[in-house]
Parts: structure tokens; sequence; C-alpha cells
């Protein structure tokens, strides 16, 4: 049989509370019980003074060792001190009329008392009575002015409370018995609430969780307004489920923008293979150019995207060794400076670092970040501009400065420059012949490396690339 969560709860608690009700009431019982009992039984023991009294006397006279072996004076004696005085003639006891044996000349509440009743000297040991009186803590001193005579002890009655007392007892026992249900009946309504006030919600996130196995993003869990561990479980699920929805559209958008940048170069080769296939065009040099160029820039694409995949999957092999960066750069600016000056732009690079520049790098694919940034800039930027890469250390990292002259990019654009196939309307468009994976590329290098890529207004009037690097001490350790 399958329960709900909410009836394992209420089942749980109300099981707790019913377990806890009743060890309750079980040792309150017994603590009662046991102090009633001494209670009731001191209580009889002090009414027992005209008997401390006769024992004292005769005690005093005769002696308590005398009583031993002999119970008909035992009882003579208990009889005597238990009898009320208005029917004492001297030191003779009224007639029984009608009954038989002294003992009978007590009431049923004497009786009682008596067959419980010791008398023990002066160490503890019994004189008379029964065993179970001896070993009673409720006793009386039995004494001759300072000197101890012995004790007199009682013995608990067997049963909680007997004769006048019962009916005290019942009355505590039912009472009990009625709070102890109805403690139950207030456990099981809280434990029913409970169970409903904790079951709903995660009911409710259960189903979200099996909304978004199946694929619908756009469900949302409904307790994150609560302020526990509930509602902050039900927060994460939805962190996860705009997470999951955002993945999810930006697969979707890879996807057609993958179909579509691969469309554009196969459409080319499309047309180029038919016109040559239609006699259009002949199959000369300039055609087999075109053909050659068209497939490496499929190939191109498709490398980037095989590029973009391996750093999505942490698969980005990087082949780190401690070396400085600079000259690094220096090499990399320096086989630019022609595609420089075709555009007739000044490429400078100064190094405020010094020597002090070294980091774990991969020089092939740090070496490809600069090269894309600086021909970026190269391609994007005015002719007759200028771009400045500047290297400096600060605190622990190394950062890298490329600066461009105009045009620049807005800020609504700059956010997006390093999402993939993204690119940036006007003057630094798709007409310059970029995929638009490029900067996506540099940046999953560079996190890659430990650090950071971001772009920002330059002060030469166009965009500002920075590069921050962890540096290596001299020890060989990370700054």
């Amino acid at each position: 049989m399958r329960f709900s969560l909410s009836a394992k709860l209420f089942l749980t608690a109300l099981t707790l509370a019913v377990l806890a009700v009743a060890l309750v009431i079980s040792l309150t019982w017994w603590s009662f019980g046991r102090g009633f009992s001494v209670y009731v039984t001191q209580n009889q023991l002090n009414r027992l003074e005209r008997l401390a009294d006769e024992l004292e006397a005769y005690g005093a006279t005769q002696g308590l060792e005398l009583i031993a072996g002999n119970p008909a004076l035992w009882e003579a004696l208990v009889i005597r001190g238990l009898t009320p005085p208005h029917k004492l003639k001297g030191d003779k006891l009224e007639p029984a009329s009608g009954r038989q044996g002294k003992a009978h000349r007590l009431g049923p509440a004497a009786r009682s008392i008596t067959a419980r009743l010791a008398l023990l000297s002066s160490d503890g040991s019994i004189i008379i009575g029964p065993p179970a009186a001896a070993e009673s803590e409720v006793r009386r001193p039995l004494t001759d002015d300072d000197r101890l005579l012995g004790w007199l002890a009682l013995a608990p009655p067997k049963r909680l409370a007997e004769g006048i007392h019962s009916r005290f007892v019942e009355t505590q026992g039912r009472n009990l018995v009625i709070i102890g249900l109805g403690t139950v009946l207030l456990a099981g309504l809280a434990a029913l609430l409970l169970g409903r006030h904790l079951g709903r919600p995660i009911v409710a996130m259960a189903e979200t969780t099996q909304g978004l196995r199946d694929g619908d993003y756009r469900m949302r869990a409904a307790a994150e307004h609560r302020h526990d561990e509930i509602g902050s479980l039900a927060r994460d699920i939805n962190a996860l489920a705009a997470a999951l929805e955002a993945a999810e559209a930006g697969r979707r958008r890879w996807v057609q923008d993958t179909a579509h940048e691969l469309r554009t170069p196969l459409a080319s080769l499309r047309a180029e293979v038919e016109a040559l296939q239609d006699g259009v065009r002949k199959a000369d040099e300039k055609s087999f150019a075109r053909l050659h160029a068209g497939i490496m820039t499929l190939g191109g694409l498709i490398e980037d995207l095989r590029a973009l995949a391996d750093a999505d999957g942490g698969r980005l092999n990087l082949r780190l060794e401690e070396r400085r960066l600079w000259p690094l750069v220096e090499a990399t600016v320096d086989s630019l400076r022609s595609q420089a000056r075709g555009r007739e732009m000044a490429l400078t690079a100064v190094s405020q670092a010094g020597e002090a520049d070294t980091a774990e790098l991969d020089a092939g694919r740090i070496g490809q970040v600069v090269r894309n940034l600086v021909s970026n800039s190269l391609a994007y930027s005015d002719p007759g501009g200028r771009v400045e890469l500047t290297l400096r250390r600060e605190g622990a990292n190394l950062t890298l400065w490329i600066d461009d002259t105009p045009p620049g990019v807005e800020e609504e654009h700059r956010a997006h420059l390093f999402d993939r196939f993204y690119r940036v309307e006007g003057s630094r468009s798709r007409a310059t012949g970029g995929r638009g994976l490029g900067l996506a590329i540099c940046q999953a290098i560079v996190t890659a490396h430990g650090g950071r890529i971001a772009a920002e207004p330059s002060p030469l009037g166009g965009l500002r690339v920075v590069i921050t690097l962890p540096s290596v001490n001299r020890k060989g350790g990370r700054a």
C-alpha cells in the first residue's frame, strides 16, 4: 500500500504523539501512585499517636523485646492503641457483643492498618509484624526521654489506595485518561495540519520538476514566498527552471544560427557547382579558387564550432607552460603590421609590466586571442586610425588593453559582443566577412586560462577590450 507524503507525516506525528502521551501518563501514574501511597501511609502512621504512646510506656517499663514471640500481647497493645478513648473503661476494653476475638473489635480500616504494622528494635531489626513493614521508609521513632527504644513501622498498602482514598485515586486515573485522549486528539489534528502544510508545497514542487523533466521549462514552483527550507527549495527549483529555459532558448538560437551560418557558404558552393555543371561558367582557375575559398570558409566555421563545443564541455585542450606574456604579444602584433599598413593604420604596443609578466599560458591559444582581437580592431576601425596595446601588472594579475579608434560600440551592444553569432549592426557589421564566433572563442580561451575578458569604451573613441590573466610569482606559483 502506497501512502502519500502527507499521510506519512500524519501517521508519523500521530504515532509519536500517542507514544509520548502513553509514556507521560505511565510515568505520571507511577510517580503519583508511589508518592500518594507514601503520603497515605505516612498520614495513617501519624494517626497512631495513641498506639505509639502505649508502646513507649510499655517499652520504658518492660522493654519492647518482650513483645517478640508474643502475638497476643502485641494484639492487645495494638487494640488498646487503636480503640477510641470513649470505648475504654479504665484499663479494660468494652466487650464487643456478638463477635469473637479481640481483633474483631477494630473496624475494617484499622484491621487493614494492623496487618501492615510492625515493631522494630532501635537498630531496625524486626521484633514483630510483617517483614514488608521492616523495609518501609514510613517509620515513627519510639523514645523514652532521649533514649531510642525502637521504631513503629507501617508498610504501604498493596493497592494504590484503600478506603476513603480509593475514590480520589479513581478520579485522578480517569482524569489522566481523559487528558491523554484529549492530547492525542489535539496531536492528531496538529499532525494533520502539519502534513497538509508540508505536503502540499512538496507535491506542487514534484509536479513542477515533473514538468521540467518533460521539457516544459515555463513551469515554476509556487512556494517561493515561504521563508523556510521549503521556500528555499522552491526558489532553487525556480532558478533551475529559469536556467533551463534560458539554456533551451540558447540551444534553439544556437541551432538556428549555426544552420544559417552553414547555409550561406553551402549555398555559394552549390551555386558555383551548378553554374559549372550548366556551362554558365568555365572550369578555370578562378572557378576553382572560388570553390576553394568557399570550402575554407566552411571549414573555418566548422573548426570554430568545434572549438566552442569543446569549451562548453570543458574539453578545450590547453598546453600550459610558464612563460612571459609580452614577447608573445609583441610577436603576434609584428605579424599583423602588414595588415595595418594595408589599411593605413598605426599599430603600437607598449609593456609597462617589465619582466614581471610571467603566466601559465598556452602560447598558441593566447596568440590566437591577441591576433583575433587586433585583426578585429584593424578591420572594424575607420582607415587612418590606430590600434594601441598596453600591458600592465595590477596586483596578482596581468592586464592587456587593446584600444582602437572610431567607430565605437554602443553600450546596448557591448554586453553581447562575446555572444555567439552576435554582430553589431552598422559600421562593425558582417560586411567585413566575420562569422560572429571569434569573440566567443576568445572568451572561451581566456576563461579556460582562469582569466576574464570584457569590452568597454576606449579613450581613443573606439572600443577597448580588456584581458585579465593571473600571473605567476617568482617561485612558480600563482601570485
